[in-house]
């Protein structure tokens, strides 16, 4: 309605991003910190590191949203760097929880 009187135009493809990124990714990335340890018999990761990593995607979630509602698409950019960020990170704490249960796995020792 806003669109109509010429006050705000809305992009389709920020609304779509940010339901992704908003919704799907976030529950998706939740569920691997809840599943990954079970199954790769692993310790979970560092509680810091992924409140950081949340924090990364919430700021990069908004700052696109807020950016690209007010049609500043540059800006829009920096919201999407740091949600990429926030992706990398949670790579790598995937990556590590998995690295980790490799050097912890006890060596069965053989009968003689």
């Amino acid at each position: 309605m806003l669109a109509h009187w010429g006050l705000a135009s809305i992009s389709l493809g920020t609304v779509f991003i940010g339901w992704f990124f908003g919704f799907v990714m976030m529950r998706v990335f939740g569920l691997s910190y809840m599943f990954v340890p079970g199954f790769a018999h692993a310790r979970y990761a560092s509680y810091k590191r992924v409140a950081i990593e949340y924090a990364f995607l919430n700021i990069g979630i908004v700052a696109f949203m807020a950016f690209g509602f007010a049609s500043m698409h540059k800006e829009a950019l920096y919201g999407a760097a740091i949600v990429f960020v926030g992706i990398a990170m949670h790579i790598y704490n995937m990556a590590a929880m998995l690295i980790r249960r490799r050097k912890q796995q006890p060596k069965i020792a053989s009968r003689p």
